[in-house]
């Protein structure tokens, strides 16, 4: 330290402290804050660490991203039970008048079997049927009467549920190629080919139109759970079968007694062929009169 000329006493100068930031205190210049503030006997000072805000990835063209495809459903589709009969239940449809379908629950038969009729063209009419029936669901410029296929349930929250899991599987707006019609609820347009709808729904219209002329097939799901409706169905659509022999039901259920349905059925398609050949006599006897007159 400099010394006074001439008295000689020590003159001590304060020495001015640096200013020093936070970080560089708390880190003493060597990276470890902690173990510097401890050696030099002052106070640890702890910063807390901001998490980084993780920023979501761009999507492409600034949209958003498309839903669940088509492919996706094509494969949780295959993966049910009852895809492996689709061909089998397709054919025996088309061969039978009525049709009755057995599985476990949980099997696909209220969201597949409608789907495999669509996709078999029931819902397109004799004239057009060489047309693919992947075209049902857009719009044609020359639109065609089609026949609709009509799926009941006993309840209308299963209705409205299974109609838009379908809507969803076959890549169409609910209430345009699938629909559903509850009581003062109708999800329906002109474009509509698959209609779910309570068992009340369809005996009423089946009151206005016996003869079910909008619909080609008739499924009847969940027909272990009878009621009165369920019960005056079976027979309005028995009776519009007589006249419409290109009508089709089919009755779908878990644990359904099939003998009693089985032999419901038989016994129509027995007392009908029995009408045919009485009409047929009556014809041929009629022929013969007017053949005698006529002599």
């Amino acid at each position: 330290m400099p010394q006074a000329e001439g008295s000689g006493a020590v003159v001590h100068y304060p020495q001015k402290k640096k200013k020093t930031n936070k970080t560089e205190e708390a880190t003493n210049g060597n990276g470890n804050g902690v173990a510097g503030a401890a050696a030099a006997g002052g106070r640890v000072v702890h910063f807390p660490q901001v998490k980084k805000k993780m920023k979501r990835p761009r999507e492409e063209g600034g949209q958003q991203q498309p839903p669940q495809p088509r492919r996706q459903h094509t494969e949780a589709r295959q993966a049910l039970p009852i895809w492996r009969q689709r061909s089998k239940i397709v054919e025996t449809v088309r061969q039978h008048a009525s049709t009755i379908l057995v599985g476990e629950t949980g099997s696909g038969k209220s969201t597949q079997v409608p789907q495999f009729l669509l996709d078999a063209g029931f819902c397109i009419p004799s004239s057009s049927s060489s047309s693919s029936s992947s075209s049902s669901c857009s719009p044609s410029s020359t639109p065609t009467p089609r026949k609709m296929i009509a799926c009941t349930q006993p309840r209308r929250v299963a209705a409205v549920t299974v109609a838009g899991r379908v809507a969803e599987e076959v890549g169409c707006a609910l209430g345009q190629a699938v629909g559903y019609a509850v009581r003062f609820d109708d999800k329906t347009s002109a474009r509509t080919v698959i209609k779910y709808m309570t068992d009340g729904v369809l005996l009423r219209e089946a009151m206005a139109d016996p003869l079910l002329t909008r619909y080609g097939v008739v499924v009847l799901d969940e027909a272990h759970e009878r009621s009165l409706q369920t019960d005056i169905l079976f027979g309005l659509i028995r009776r519009a079968q007589r006249q419409r022999p290109d009508l089709r039901v089919v009755v779908m259920s878990a644990t359904l007694e099939v003998e009693s349905f089985q032999k419901f059925f038989e016994q129509e398609g027995k007392e009908g062929g029995k009408r045919e050949e009485k009409g047929e006599d009556e014809k041929k006897e009629k022929k013969k009169s007017a053949s005698a007159a006529a002599l």
